[in-house]
This record gives structure tokens, sequence and C-alpha cells, in this order.
């Protein structure tokens, strides 16, 4: 299938479009790149070179594309980091000319805010274009649990909580909706989950944790591109969590006993499953 990622791009390193592309391709997918920035490397080291693309630039990009691709079905979108409300605003605009050409296009919104550790990183008026305007035109929306917290307007701190918040976005045409990082408030320490409400219907995975000197960036764009990448195949959300979360871990287990800092993430057939035992699924 054809898959259009809107997303950051480094150089050296795997985050946002060097997370999801060669992922996708591998699985099959033709993923059309277009970079919403383009650096060094991610922009949790100590410093980086680049520049930030404008959304005169993005539109340039894509009316390219269409202009080759008149006569080729767009399946997918995927977004993730957003760095200006402008950029956020050709999003919905994109996505919803190539709804008009395609009324069954599938459009995952990675909404990348922030986390509970170092809060929002991107500014308020981005997080609230992403939650007033940008997350209402998703099919799939994949929030770490402190961004759902802030797109459903209330703290989560049980599965009743994270019921109520899928819900609330349910309402508003999101069919699937998965918190990742999830923990239990006053939970297990160490535990971690990614929650699943498809269409109002809960499965809870537990996903085991590493400890990184520092911290591993890239993992929930990768996470986001599998999914998508395995729910175009299968049609089952279920099914494409647990084939996602088990080649997620491994690409993470591999970095970890390498001692690297960037995913190791190349080399490998994402078409293939690629473990059955380290990550089970809970229908709640």
């Amino acid at each position: 299938m054809n898959i259009l990622s809107i997303q950051s791009h480094v150089a050296y390193g795997y985050v946002g479009n060097k997370a999801a592309t060669y992922p996708l391709q591998s699985m099959g997918h033709d993923t059309w790149a277009i970079n919403t920035v383009q650096f060094s490397n991610h922009t949790g080291y100590k410093s980086w070179t680049g520049d930030i693309f404008s959304a005169c630039h993005i539109r340039e990009l894509f009316n390219g594309i269409m202009a080759i691709t008149s006569h080729t079905k767009c399946d997918a979108v995927l977004t993730g980091y957003i760095g200006d409300q402008s950029v956020a605003a050709e999003i919905i605009a994109i996505v919803q000319k190539l709804r008009e050409e395609n009324p069954k296009l599938i459009y995952l919104c990675d909404p990348v805010m922030g986390d509970v550790d170092g809060g929002f990183f991107v500014s308020s008026e981005v997080s609230n274009n992403l939650k007033m305007n940008v997350a209402k035109e998703a099919s799939i929306m994949t929030p770490n649990q402190f961004e759902m917290e802030f797109l459903w307007g209330h703290p989560i701190y049980s599965l009743q909580d994270a019921k109520e918040a899928c819900r609330y976005w349910h309402e508003k045409g999101v069919a699937q909706v998965l918190i990742t990082s999830f923990r239990f408030k006053n939970g297990e320490s160490g535990k971690q989950y990614v929650y699943l409400s498809d269409q109002g219907k809960s499965s809870l995975a537990e996903t085991p944790s590493f400890h990184f000197e520092s911290s591993l960036s890239g993992t929930g764009d990768l996470f986001a591109a599998l999914f998508l990448g395995h729910y175009l195949r299968t049609k089952n959300a279920r099914e494409a969590l647990l084939i996602a979360l088990n080649q997620l871990f491994t690409v993470v287990e591999k970095t970890f006993s390498e001692k690297r800092n960037e995913l190791f993430l190349i080399g490998r057939d994402y078409s293939q499953f690629f473990s059955d035992r380290r990550v089970k699924i809970i229908e709640l």
C-alpha cells in the first residue's frame, strides 16, 4: 500500500521518518516521506544543525507528489512531530484532500507533544492545534499517557479513566486509540503498558522495559509506523498491536544489549513476526 509520512528527519540516528520509512518499506508499503525538519541529529543531543521547513515547503512537496501520482491511490497518512502550527494546518488540508480522492484513507496521528518526565516540548499553539483540530481528523491516535491526559483534559489514574478518555475521542470519530507508556498511578514500579481501545473494545498489553543511561529516542515513532503498517495488512488492531510490540521489543532489546544510543532497527524484515513470547495482550 501507499503511505504518506510527514515527520521530522535526521541525518544521523533514527527518529521521525528515519525510524518509520525503512520498516514500512520492508513490509512492502511504498512510503512517500515529507520531512518537516532536516537536522543533523535529534535534539536530545547537546547540539544539532539543520533547518525547519515551512508549511509552504511541505505544500509544494505534496503538490509535486500528487502531480506524478494522480493515478495512484494514497492508502494512509502517518504524522508525528509537528514543530509549527502552520504545518499542523497544512496537514489537515492534505488529509482532507486525500480523503476526497480516497474516502477509506486511514490517518494515524501520533500527537507528539511531550512526556511525563520532561513536560511539553512543543509550543502551546501546536499542542492546542493538535487537540482542537488535527487529532479530530485521525482514524488512529497513538498518544502517550501524558499526551492523552492533555487531549482528554483530565488525569488518567485507572483503566476506567483510560476507557473514558478513549471514548471521548471515539465520539469525535477516531476509530482506534492507543495510549502508550501507560502506567497505573500508584501501581507496580517499572511496569508499563499499551492500552488499546478499538471502537470501544479494550485490550491491554504489558511491555518489558529497559533502563538506558540516557533516554532512547524514536521508540514512539517506530511503534506508530509498525502498528500502521501491520494494521493496513491485517485490518485487525489487536493483531497489529501484538506484532508491532514484539518487533519494537526486539529492536529495543538489541539496542540495549549493544549499548547503543540510537535504535538498532536496520537489517530486519518487518513483514515477519519476530517473537510470540515477550509481549502478551489481555482482553478487557
